[in-house]
């Protein structure tokens, strides 16, 4: 999956930066991985029906200056993805969704 937007902890989903890609993958054993616009990261999940738990997850540490903001957003990311309560997959289209309903992230289908 290609991340295309995500929250920003203040309540507004926003758009990845340009000139940067952020990545998701789900595996079938249970792993998590993806990129922020620099660094992986990785973790655990769990699913059951349209449930998504997302555990802890870690991230390489390389530090990038560009674009700018992509330091930030990487954080961003990994927090909202750890918010998921539910999923929805439309088309080609991922949308990670809180506790409450609110979206954490979107991304759509590589």
């Amino acid at each position: 999956w290609t991340l295309t937007g995500f929250n920003n902890g203040s309540d507004a989903v926003v758009s990845i930066l340009e000139d940067s890609t952020a990545t998701l993958a789900f595996t079938e054993t249970g792993k998590i991985t993806g990129t922020g616009g620099c660094n992986r990261f990785m973790g655990g999940y769990q699913v059951e029906g349209s449930a998504l738990k997302i555990m802890q997850l870690a991230g390489t540490k390389m530090a990038c200056e560009s674009p700018e903001g992509v330091m930030a957003q990487e954080s961003a990311i990994m927090a909202a993805l750890m918010t998921t309560a539910t999923f929805v997959v439309e088309a080609d289209t991922l949308t990670l969704k809180d506790s409450s309903g609110a979206t954490a992230a979107t991304a759509t289908r590589d």
